[in-house]
């Protein structure tokens, strides 16, 4: 007995650490990890490596002030600050990327083995989720969120099995963490909670009578109360000091029922992923039914069928997306895993035979094998062109400010190829600057939403004092009224950075504008090897 339950360890435990480790290869071949938004968050925890540590904030001070309140969106920051006040940039962003993926992968095989150790070979299936599609827009607190959602399903699992004091403590550690990190997040883990205790409660009351089982609710409601107190304070005065306006969804049912059935979500940097997703879909959607059937035919419930509800739940709010009331875009795609992740969880009920277990676990296998095989060429070119766009900081002077014209967000290649069909990855990549020294950059987009750590002052905030006519460098192609910024704010513009910048944009009007600018008040001073990165240094500086 005791080889066989050694072997079948064994075997779980190669296939967990080869799905592992190809999650993990691009942080092993690249040398940038390169997403949408990433590179602005880096920047910014920098920024307040700079101003809260080393005390070298004062020349930040005419563009960016502290945030004063504790507000969502801030656990990218927290995590990425103590890494790099002691990591060079490129290990920095490795290990905060190191992190989620572990924690990823593992906060879904404790969520499974919290509900039968024998099924933990579904988190083979589960770390394909890892790489997804809001992760590689650079929307990480919202990843992040994920991966706390698992760890607070799986100690409230735990809690109701063996209660204690220090599940409750670590418990509220995550609830802390989980306000930190998403709304969406933070929402889901207060819907998980309900559902298992609503299911965990049900199933013996004939045997506790009415009124015990409502007193056990009460409860665990207190715990949960208790538990979420402060993440409960903080997100309704967050919630009161909103400055947005509800945007409601024009996405038809239809719409979000193909991205679900095409897996959408995990579509992250080219078309060709489609296949994979589909098989993906296909495996999960199969063994569904096979949980379904044997669940049936043996007439029994489960404690954790709670799991079930709360899938249905979860398609329900897909299928009716909220309006983005939490801030942010993508609310379709924020919540596109969910019902999947929900839905294995509940398949997690039922203990599978070992023949399934080996074929389902070497199809995933498989699956990630083929996903990774297509985006690490992709990630690979991406992290050439911030490499390239890194070059840069030795033509610039410390303590300066950069206006950035991105011509391109999807980016070229060396043969002019789209690097990223699937997604714009390059629209904050020349952020990567401001982590090497003490710049002001006008593409910190952050700094707009008042949420996060650091905020701009409108006065400098060069997306608003840039521009001309309601257009600025957002615009494709870019419009900016450089020189004029000095008279608008009281600051200079002491370099102007082109991205991208191709021939097929000379003849427009805008593109005319800004060379009539440049040649005023600006000397070329620096192109990059493939002439992706061109700098301009004010003449008089």
């Amino acid at each position: 007995m005791k080889p066989a339950i050694m072997q079948k360890a064994s075997v779980h435990t190669l296939f967990f650490w080869g799905g592992l480790l190809i999650c993990l290869l691009p942080l092993m071949v690249c040398d940038y990890i390169v997403t949408a938004d990433g590179p602005c968050h880096l920047y910014n925890s920098k920024v307040l490596v700079r101003w809260l540590i080393d005390g070298q904030g004062a020349f930040f001070h005419p563009w960016l002030q502290l945030n004063q309140y504790i507000d969502p969106n801030w656990i990218t920051n927290a995590i990425q600050i103590p890494l790099l006040k002691v990591l060079p940039v490129i290990w920095a962003e490795k290990l905060f990327f190191a992190i989620y993926l572990l924690g990823f992968a593992f906060g879904f095989q404790k969520v499974v083995d919290e509900v039968n150790p024998s099924s933990r070979f579904l988190a083979m299936i589960g770390m394909l989720f890892a790489w997804n599609y809001i992760l590689m827009k650079g929307f990480t607190n919202n990843a992040w969120s994920v991966v706390l959602w698992f760890w607070i399903l799986a100690y409230w699992m735990k809690s109701l099995k063996k209660p204690g004091y220090k599940v409750y403590g670590i418990l509220t550690l995550l609830f802390i963490l989980q306000y930190l990190s998403h709304p969406v997040g933070l929402v889901f883990s207060f819907l998980s909670v309900a559902s298992i205790v609503f299911m965990f409660g049900l199933l013996p009351l004939k045997e506790n009578g009415v009124v015990k089982t409502i007193r056990w609710y009460l409860l665990e409601a207190g715990k949960l109360l208790l538990c979420a107190a402060v993440p409960i304070y903080l997100f309704i005065l967050f919630y009161l000091r909103r400055e947005w306006k509800a945007e409601a969804t024009s996405t038809t049912l239809k719409d979000i029922g193909r991205e679900l059935l095409n897996l959408r979500a995990l579509n992250t940097l080219t078309f060709d992923e489609e296949p994979f997703l589909l098989v993906t879909v296909g495996l999960i959607l199969a063994l569904a039914i096979y949980v379904v059937y044997g669940r049936i035919k043996s007439r029994r419930w489960n404690p954790f069928d709670g799991l079930l509800l709360l899938f249905c739940l979860s398609l329900w709010v897909v299928l009716h997306p909220p309006s983005s009331f939490t801030g942010g875009l993508e609310i379709g795609v924020r919540l596109g895993m969910f019902p999947f992740l929900c839905l294995m969880f509940w398949m997690a009920t039922y203990t599978f035979h070992k023949r399934v277990q080996i074929t389902v676990s070497a199809v995933a296998l498989l699956i990630a094998g083929g996903l990774m095989a297509l985006r690490l060429p992709i990630h690979q070119e991406a992290s050439k062109y911030a490499e390239e766009i890194v070059t840069v900081q030795d033509s610039i002077r410390n303590q300066s400010s950069l206006l950035v014209l991105n011509y391109d967000w999807g980016g070229q290649d060396a043969e002019g190829k789209v690097i990223a069909e699937r997604m714009w990855l390059f629209g904050h990549v020349d952020c990567y600057l401001g982590t090497y020294k003490d710049l002001a950059i006008s593409d910190n987009y952050e700094a707009n939403f008042w949420y996060f750590p650091l905020v701009e002052h409108w006065e400098t905030n060069m997306y608003m004092q840039t521009d001309k006519d309601g257009i600025n460098f957002d615009h494709r192609p870019p419009r900016a009224d450089i020189n004029s910024y000095k008279r608008r704010t009281g600051q200079q513009l002491d370099y102007v950075l082109l991205l991208s910048y191709r021939d097929e944009f000379a003849s427009h009007p805008y593109t005319k504008e800004i060379f009539g600018q440049l040649d005023a008040e600006y000397q070329k001073t620096y192109t990059s090897a493939l002439g992706r990165a061109i700098l301009y240094k004010r003449i008089v500086y």
